[in-house]
């Protein structure tokens, strides 16, 4: 929970959710009480997760009954949107995920390919965390097509975690043996990034050769699995936003109707270039992603003949990008308005960073030290750029040690 002014509190209700103690609800009730009087604002946040809403509306509406004679503000994900729920509250509706690219890019700094290379013959495939069917499988059968071999990829697996054995029971038709070794063989890090051998990782940072190497990338997206529902919203992550970013054409292996959601917010999905352009909307998972194999083989040898459109379409989908993100600032803006906040930061509201990254760890340090008349300091590269009294603070009361890059040395 965060003070944002003397009568407006922000919380995460993720916490919430991942506890599901009556103990933690009621303490966060007490916090809020607590740090605002009556009239006071309560804004509460449930963006990270795709839990469906049955999971939360219980709980969220026990909380907020409990908050009194306070105003309930509810900052959802946009794929909530369509779930068509009545709240008796105000919801804003932000895309969460494409903000977090907009911060990492365009406010920590952080580089991304500005040019789509037509010329590779490589094409881009990351699996994060691989226990899907969309990612290890995905893997395995353009292993076995020696796609691969026209391939960046990735894949952490370590043996005997819980990861490890939930990717086993997506190739079946594998013997322990046979998993062990196709494992071994595909291991890959790319880019050399520490990600807990596939546990968790947010996205950045990332190498730029990985898109300005490339040609286009499977994206593996979040399956989003709603207890019930054959045909849930799709959850569109910062996989598919870093994607665009990027200057880069794409499919997407996620949720059915995906696209079609990504063509309702104004993007082209290149569909129309591919052998097989209604994989998407394919039912069976494993037809769709055999219509994958044989849409990655074909594109190698298309895309290249079809560059001038493709091109064109990427450099809109990169305007569109910053049109959407242009929306949700906007939104964000009127909000922070409404509530009074005396300085507007839309990162003061909801977390646009990976707690666990470095940088994230930066954050939440600096934000938890942080006195109301300090500036922000979003990048930890940029303390050396804050005012000395704050720079003086930082260290000798709250020991912080200044990391010396290779850029300063």
């Amino acid at each position: 929970m965060k003070n944002i002014n003397k009568n407006t509190v922000v919380c995460s209700l993720e916490e919430i959710y991942h506890d599901g103690s009556s103990f933690e609800m009621n303490r966060m009730i007490n916090d809020c009480i607590s740090n605002t009087s009556d009239g006071g604002v309560i804004i509460g946040y449930l963006v990270w997760e795709s839990y469906p809403i049955s999971k939360w509306i219980d709980t969220l509406m026990h909380f907020v009954k409990g908050l009194k004679c306070r105003e309930f503000i509810l900052i959802l994900n946009t794929v909530y949107k369509n779930d068509d729920i009545s709240f008796p509250f105000e919801v804003v509706y932000i895309d969460y995920f494409l903000l977090r690219v907009y911060f990492e890019t365009t406010v920590c700094n952080h580089p991304y390919n500005k040019q789509w290379n037509f010329d590779s013959n490589k094409f881009l495939f990351l699996t994060g965390k691989a226990d899907a069917p969309n990612r290890i499988r995905l893997l395995y059968k353009l292993y076995k097509n020696g796609l691969l071999d026209y391939s960046i990829w990735s894949l952490f697996l370590q043996k005997g975690s819980s990861i490890y054995t939930r990717s086993k029971t997506c190739i079946p038709e594998l013997t322990d043996s046979e998993f062990d070794k196709f494992v071994n063989v595909c291991m890959n890090n790319p880019d050399g990034i520490d990600n807990n051998f596939g546990q968790h990782y947010g996205g950045f940072p990332y190498d730029t050769t990985l898109f300005s190497e490339t040609l286009f990338r499977v994206v593996s997206e979040t399956l989003r699995v709603v207890a019930g529902d054959t045909n849930p919203n799709p959850w569109i992550t910062e996989k598919t936003w870093m994607t665009i970013v990027n200057n880069q054409p794409f499919m997407v292996v996620g949720q059915g109707h995906i696209l079609e959601r990504l063509r309702d917010m104004g993007f082209k999905t290149f569909e129309k270039y591919l052998k097989n352009p209604n994989y998407d909307t394919i039912i069976g998972m494993d037809d769709k992603l055999d219509a994958i194999v044989e849409n990655v083989e074909g594109w190698l040898s298309t895309c290249n003949s079809q560059s001038d459109d493709i091109l064109a379409d990427v450099k809109y989908n990169f305007s569109q990008y910053h049109y959407i993100v242009d929306k949700n600032l906007t939104i964000i803006s009127d909000l922070l308005e409404y509530i009074k906040s005396p300085k507007y930061d839309l990162y003061d509201l909801i977390p646009l960073y990976d707690s666990t990254s470095e940088n994230g760890k930066w954050i939440m340090f600096y934000n938890s030290i942080k006195d109301d008349s300090w500036e922000s300091c979003h990048v930890e590269s940029n303390f050396k750029n804050l005012p000395k009294h704050i720079q003086q603070e930082c260290i000798e009361n709250f020991g912080y040690s200044p990391r010396i890059s290779s850029k300063d040395t």
